[in-house]
């Protein structure tokens, strides 16, 4: 990135753009999973998305909350360019996806950002946010709700309610969507022939190859190997 843009603009597929761009705009294209924005947005306001997350179209970088997101970017931008950097190892890389998202999500104008002012943590989200950050730090690991509630300090009972209650879900639906979508990425992304769906479903935890092709194809409406010739 070169220079310090003071305004910015987000597009979206069929959102009219009509602007007049002077030398003081710049356009800044981030791409970022759809499910995981939402998702993190649920887990900040504490319950589920009630619509579509929907952006204004401009960002004042020149703000305190645009800054954050700029210096943001600038940070990615510069492990980008380190060949054995901190983007190699993927939960290093998860966590400054995580980071980008939060300083967007407070810095973009949406439609839940006064929400996202205004709501005070529901009870209880401190121990969905702990189990949370275990299964996306361990996918693959055989998690339990016992062993997510321990870790949590918490009660299975407690942890499945408050997970109800904050994301409208339950620990192992949510392992198993995050899961899901990690599989969908990687099928998504891959040269032919260089993995197979079995290979990417069981490194993401998926023992039962069975129960994930049904789970993969209600989610994304088409089977792995659809995915994987795509």
């Amino acid at each position: 990135m070169y220079g310090t843009p003071r305004r910015a603009a987000i597009f979206a597929p069929g959102l009219p753009v009509d602007l007049v761009c002077d030398d003081e705009f710049a356009q800044i294209a981030l791409m970022l999973p759809k499910t995981e924005l939402h998702l993190e947005l649920e887990s900040l306001l504490g319950h589920s998305l009630r619509t579509p997350l929907e952006f204004s179209m401009v960002l004042d970088l020149a703000s305190a909350p645009g800054g954050a997101v700029l210096q943001t970017l600038r940070m990615i931008d510069a492990a980008s360019n380190q060949e054995d950097g901190m983007l190699q190892h993927p939960l290093a890389a998860h966590r400054l996806e995580q980071v980008l998202m939060h300083s967007l999500l407070f810095a973009q104008p949406h439609n839940y950002s006064e929400s996202l002012r205004v709501t005070p943590p529901l009870a209880g989200t401190r121990s969905v946010s702990e189990a949370v950050e275990l299964m996306r730090a361990r996918p693959a690991h055989p998690w339990t709700a016992a062993e997510l509630a321990a870790a949590s300090s918490t009660s299975v009972r407690s942890l499945q309610e408050n997970f109800r209650r904050s994301l409208g879900t339950s620990p192992m639906r949510y392992l198993r969507d995050f899961r899901l979508e990690q599989v969908h990425k990687v099928l998504i992304a891959a040269e032919p022939g260089a993995v197979t769906v079995t290979e990417v479903a069981a490194r993401w935890g998926f023992v039962h190859f069975g129960r994930f092709a049904v789970a993969y194809r209600q989610t994304f409406a088409e089977r792995p190997s659809d995915s994987l010739r795509r």
